[in-house]
This record gives structure tokens, sequence and C-alpha cells, in this order.
């Protein structure tokens, strides 16, 4: 059994391990204002789907044998959505996005659907159909 190692330092919360894990021995879940990211000590799989996903290179696996049995948990505060409130995001994710984004959407705080409803509320201001009409005259 593989020991796997996480730096908190550098793991920002995204869950793509979660998603990439074929065993399904990485769990998250979001509760009371907190994403919970559990890992185990050791890992049997033989991929490392968890590793090459992660998009700060917060995983690795060592061949040494896994010591101890309490899994690794990783604990984030989610942001809430400036919009509705909901919780959908880790501080950690907003701040890895305004440092590598350099547009006003990337400090917009707005969950996904938020987001979307403020994206059709901008296209129907546009004229018919979502059409800017300074674009789409008759020629």
């Amino acid at each position: 059994m593989r020991e796997i190692s996480v730096s908190v330092e550098d793991c920002i919360g995204c869950g793509a391990c979660v998603k990439a894990c074929v065993g399904g021995v990485v769990t998250i879940e979001d509760r009371e204002g907190r994403r919970y990211i559990t890992f185990p000590r050791g890992c049997e799989e033989s991929c490392v789907a968890c590793e090459d996903v992660c998009p700060t290179k917060a995983i690795s696996f060592h061949e040494e044998r896994a010591t101890g049995d309490s899994p690794i948990e990783l604990v984030f505060s989610l942001v809430r959505c400036e919009r509705c409130g909901a919780p959908f995001t880790t501080e950690r994710i907003m701040g890895y996005l305004e440092s590598r984004l350099h547009d006003r959407r990337s400090r917009e705080c707005l969950c996904p659907t938020c987001r979307q409803h403020r994206l059709c509320e901008a296209l129907r201001g546009k004229g018919e159909e979502g059409r800017d009409p300074r674009i789409h005259q008759e020629r």
C-alpha cells in the first residue's frame, strides 16, 4: 500500500481529486459552511489520477508503506455567493483564481447559478434574443 501525502499549504479544496479517484477512497463533503476532503493514509489503487489532476500539485505518493490508520482530513472555509448567500467554493479557490485571472470577473463572488442568471440578464438587456443591436444591424 502506497502512502499518500497531501500538502495542507498547497491544497485549495477544489475536489478534482475526488472526481478523479477511481477507487472512490478520496471523499468530499460540504456542511455548515465548511468543506471537508478526506484522504486515506495509504492507497491500494495503482493509479495516480488524483495526483495528475491536482492543479496545485498538492498530492504525491510514496512507495513506503503507509503508517497509521487515521485518515488525512483537510477543512476549508466556504465562500458565500454575493447574490443568493449559498456557500459554493473555498476561499483558497477564489485566491487561486484571482492570482491567475486578471479581469473583473475573477473578483465576482457568484455561485454558478447566479453567474448564469447574471449572464442571461445581461444578454436580455442587449436587444431581441440577446443580440447587441449595434452588431446585428441590417446592411
